[in-house]
């Protein structure tokens, strides 16, 4: 194997790549009425977000690739899940569920802000800083909330 697909396809690159073609599996999953198994792929997304970056530091096999990757798998897995919350929770028949549907509009328009940014400084040959602790408590927090309401949420739990 050459230098270059050593730096590559490293474990937590690996990783990164699993999660962003778990996406779609999640989307199908949610959409089709497989409840349980796109709990299950959210909850493994959440935990190898963490599970990356720990493998990557401890076994100096952090990249200038896997810097990018680990970003992008963040904010589609999280991008997709607020896009199916929001079409689910706008189709309820409840008023408070559509009214807190426009929460997850709102997180997608914050995303959204955010690459554009992002670009602007990487067009301006900048590079973007890394997240800080503040920005990995809020990944965690959304997991975590997402989770809840997967498995509870009014009209989209699976309890």
């Amino acid at each position: 194997m050459s230098e270059t697909t050593k730096k590559i396809f490293t474990i937590p690159n690996i990783i990164s790549m699993i999660r962003i073609l778990l996406v779609p599996f999640f989307a199908w999953a949610y959409m089709t009425g497989h409840s349980i198994t796109a709990l299950v792929l959210v909850v493994l997304s959440g935990i190898s977000d963490k599970v990356d970056g720990t493998i990557a530091r401890r076994t100096n096999q952090v990249s200038e690739l896997g810097k990018n990757l680990d970003p992008i798998a963040d904010k589609l897995s999280q991008m997709a899940l607020c896009v199916l919350m929001f079409i689910k929770f706008q189709a309820s028949e409840n008023a408070w569920m559509r009214t807190f549907a426009w929460v997850f509009l709102m997180f997608i328009v914050k995303e959204i802000v955010m690459l554009l940014f992002g670009l602007v400084i990487l067009l301006l040959g900048k590079r973007p800083v890394a997240a800080e602790i503040w920005g990995k408590i809020s990944t965690a927090v959304f997991y975590v909330v997402m989770i809840l309401l997967f498995l509870a949420g009014p009209e989209v739990g699976v309890l």
